[in-house]
């Protein structure tokens, strides 16, 4: 690996990673699989990228109200096949359900990580440091995932909002996953892809903070890598 870009401080005794579109290719698979899930549908109306975008919007939509309190899991699934489904508005919850699997099966059964994700694990766990995943969902879920995903470590720790005071970007999320990992935020570096959820969120509450900005998205801050091969443990 060519020198580090962003070499972490000696200070820093935490790592905390997120997960969806840091680890996990998540944005491509679940495109992939609502395109796939809307070619079954007959006399369907959008295209499948358009099918993939609309889907998109519906989850940023309802993942909040989830993470803000105002849903839980089940509803906010439930309120995304309501809202993206022609004649499904009324629908109740155990048939919004089972639509909703149906997807989930074909986004599960591609799984992938990128390719520079287990490399930077095994890097910060070397380097001799706590290193946890912070990400918002339940708990058993993410567990699952990342055991699809093949990044599964017994010294790995799972922070989900699900089983934290809040979801990221609260303040809350990020001093609640630091006391579980017995330092302080000043000691500790989040890194991430989204500027709001876990840059945004991570400075507030006075962590260092890397964002992972792959594919050319723009830096919202100071520290910033295009690959999670240029941060240096």
């Amino acid at each position: 690996m060519s020198s580090p870009r962003y070499r972490v401080a000696e200070t820093i005794d935490t790592v905390f990673f997120d997960l969806d579109d840091t680890l996990s290719d998540y944005g491509s698979t679940r495109d992939a699989a609502v395109r796939e899930w809307v070619s079954g549908f007959t006399d369907w109306h959008l295209s499948p990228d358009q099918s993939a975008r609309r889907w998109e919007e519906l989850e940023v939509h309802w993942f909040a109200r989830y993470t803000a309190g105002e849903l839980d899991l089940l509803g906010q699934r439930a309120q995304r096949v309501r809202d993206f489904l022609p004649g499904a508005a009324d629908w109740p919850l155990d048939k919004a359900i089972d639509a909703f699997d149906e997807l989930r099966a074909i986004y599960e059964s591609n799984w992938r990580p990128f390719p520079d994700a287990e490399a930077a694990l095994q890097r910060a766990l070397a380097s001799g440091r706590r290193v946890g995943i912070l990400t918002n969902g339940e708990t058993d879920y993410q567990t699952r995932k990342m055991r699809g995903l093949g990044l599964l470590d017994e010294r790995l720790v799972m922070l989900a909002s699900g089983d934290l005071p809040a979801a990221k970007p609260d303040l809350r999320a990020f001093q609640a996953a630091c006391a579980r990992m017995s330092t302080s935020p000043q000691r500790a570096l989040m890194i991430g892809d989204n500027p709001v959820t876990d840059i945004a969120g991570g400075s507030a509450a006075n962590l260092t903070v890397c964002q992972l900005c792959r594919d050319g998205a723009p830096p919202v801050t100071e520290i910033w890598v295009r690959s999670l091969d240029e941060i240096g443990f």
